[in-house]
């Protein structure tokens, strides 16, 4: 089982990040890329994050681990996906106000449109990560994916696991 660490240095780390947008859910979007990639991404562990006004949120971590190819896959969605959601009591004296409502929270707050990441680390892993996001592009149900540049990204620590 691979090891998460969250309070490291982001320059420490060598591995490619693809961004991908769709409008299937998490299950759905996982399947077609496990059948596109030949792989098995599997559920892991959910992830804790503290992002939000000291609210913890969690995100479901899914890894695939290929040892002839000497890759490590992750895959996690940008939006904290698992119940229980924090509940938040509204203010205010609005219509709502007083009721306790389900928050979530985004991994990378500043890449609203991208719905999941896919980690690559490993071997040629820069390769390997335009190939497969140039699969998982025209996949049925996938907007967009792409390899993205995290350096000007604030919230880029988020992505070590």
């Amino acid at each position: 089982m691979a090891k998460h660490l969250l309070n490291n240095t982001f320059e420490s780390y060598d591995f490619s990040v693809i961004g991908i947008s769709t409008r299937m859910n998490l299950y759905e979007t996982l399947a077609h890329i496990n059948r596109a990639l030949n792989i098995d991404l599997a559920y892991t562990v959910n992830l804790p994050f503290p992002l939000s006004h000291g609210h913890e949120f969690q995100f479901a971590v899914f890894e695939y681990e290929n040892n002839t190819m000497e890759m490590e896959f992750q895959f996690i969605s940008n939006t904290s996906n698992l119940l229980p959601a924090s509940k938040i009591q509204s203010t205010g004296d609005g219509l709502f106000s007083g009721i306790a409502v389900d928050e979530t929270a985004r991994l990378v707050k500043e890449l609203p449109d991208v719905d999941f990441f896919m980690t690559l680390k490993g071997k040629a892993h820069e390769h390997r990560a335009i190939s497969a996001a140039s699969i998982i592009d025209d996949l049925d149900g996938i907007t967009n994916a792409e390899i993205l540049d995290l350096q000007s990204l604030p919230s880029k620590q988020n992505l070590l696991m």
